[in-house]
């Protein structure tokens, strides 16, 4: 009987250590030598040594020099299956929930996604409809890009929207600028030149090259840029003015570009 538990004691001892345990399921799949199971651990020979002194009534050496699992291995590789076998299982089970949690999670992001983008296009179209049907479609003149288009453009590309603008006014004006960049793109700036109340012949940007900001004081070069913009401004109405105002954008009435806020800078 004290020779039984002895045994028994042995044999749990040896299971205790994970790297004693991989090696029962190594010698399970095959016999290995010494120095085959010493590199497939990768582990030192000093700890291998303790590992399989551990191991001694669960190996067996034959005459080929290789380890095998004897009787008590193959029992205690046994035990290991049996222990670990309900705790994989467990875990496959808590992936599967966590699998479908996460679809749920999934579907019900995509279902508030699909419903915020309809909103959205539904305010944007509202918001286009309000702007082509207000006082800024009227104008005395006919311009490549229309007054209706730049606010558009303007509005739609900063997320406004017509619940957004409630309490807000907009204004726009037809402007001339002259806007200077230099040639390392590290300076600009732009100045205002005026108003434009008439038709123009030609809209187009006009540049002149290799000139020096107006206002600057580095004699760096660049290049000046004659435009005509329609400039949009959104203020808080009511004369709640605040600056700079929620919303500042030009747009170019030819080529349509769109500058924000003071991106051009000052000359």
């Amino acid at each position: 009987m004290g020779m039984e538990e002895d045994t028994y004691s042995s044999i749990f001892q040896a299971l205790k250590h994970p790297i004693r345990r991989r090696i029962l399921r190594m010698l399970n799949d095959n016999p290995m030598t010494y120095t085959e199971i010493l590199n497939e651990l990768g582990i030192d020979n000093g700890l291998l040594n303790y590992h399989l002194e551990n191991l001694q009534e669960l190996l067996a050496k034959g005459e080929d020099e290789k380890y095998r699992l004897s009787e008590f291995g193959s029992a205690g590789l046994s035990v290991i299956e049996r222990v670990e076998t309900p705790k994989e299982n467990s875990l496959n089970k808590q992936l599967l929930k966590l699998n479908n949690i996460q679809s749920i999670i999934v579907i019900l992001l995509l279902v508030t996604s699909t419903l915020l983008n309809g909103y959205f296009y539904r305010d944007n179209l509202s918001l286009r409809k309000e702007i082509q049907y207000s006082k800024l479609f009227d104008s005395n003149y006919t311009t490549p890009i229309s007054k209706v288009e730049a606010v558009s453009k303007a509005l739609v590309s900063d997320g406004w929207t017509s619940s957004r603008l409630r309490g807000m006014e907009i204004s726009t004006s037809l402007i001339y600028i002259r806007h200077w960049v230099s040639n390392n793109g590290k300076e600009y700036g732009w100045d205002y030149l005026g108003n434009v109340n008439h038709s123009v012949s030609d809209y187009s940007p006009r540049f002149e090259y290799n000139t020096t900001n107006p206002g600057g004081h580095s004699g760096a070069l660049g290049t000046m840029t004659y435009r005509y913009v329609w400039a949009i401004t959104v203020q808080k109405s009511l004369g709640e003015f605040s600056i700079p105002p929620p919303g500042l954008y030009y747009v170019d009435v030819c080529t349509g570009e769109l500058f924000k806020g003071d991106a051009l800078g000052f000359c």
